[in-house]
């Protein structure tokens, strides 16, 4: 009989230990897939920069009209700053990108207090705007000593502005075709 319950342990003990290793290699393994769709998407935007309209490309292709649309086009850079360092991403919100906790944004947001799909920056009379997706977790734009709440209408956005989603702090710039801050 006291041979049966050490066997019972021991099996016990060996299918705990199986489960723990399960486990770390399931964290591991997640861990991974989201550091390659980071890299992928690392690399993505990377190329879709290295392919962009250069100025005489513009010049060189379409009517007048469409020229001066192409050379008025503006790009956003984030600045996301983390505990650990600052990242920087370059975007086409002609693309609308979303930003947010879910796998399929355009920018994955870390930390508390963010939103699946948090906000989405969008263009609308060569303006660019970002408005917000969540109902539940604000954003929140800072411009020089001025705060306001983003709602789902949108708040245009400036070169400097600060954005707040959750606990992520995002600096925003707007850039020209050729890298360089627009101000507006």
């Amino acid at each position: 009989m006291a041979e049966w319950i050490v066997v019972i342990l021991l099996l016990a003990a060996m299918v705990g230990g199986i489960m723990v290793l399960i486990g770390r290699w399931s964290r591991e393994r997640k861990s991974q897939r989201q550091f390659h769709e980071e890299q992928l998407k690392m690399q993505i935007l990377n190329q879709s920069l290295k392919n962009s309209i250069s100025k005489e490309e513009i010049h060189a292709v379409g009517d007048e009209r469409e020229k001066r649309k192409e050379c008025g086009k503006k790009m956003l850079r984030i600045l996301l700053s983390s505990e650990e360092r600052t990242r920087e991403y370059v975007l086409d919100p002609e693309d609308h990108p979303i930003l947010g906790s879910q796998k399929d944004c355009t920018l994955l947001l870390r930390g508390t207090g963010i939103g699946n799909r948090q906000c989405e920056f969008f263009v609308y009379h060569g303006d660019i705007y970002v408005k917000n997706l969540n109902a539940l977790n604000n954003t929140v734009i800072l411009r020089k000593n001025k705060r306001a709440r983003v709602d789902n209408m949108g708040i245009r956005i400036c070169s400097g502005d600060r954005i707040l989603a959750g606990s992520c702090m995002m600096q925003i710039d707007l850039l020209d075709l050729t890298g360089r801050i627009v101000q507006n």
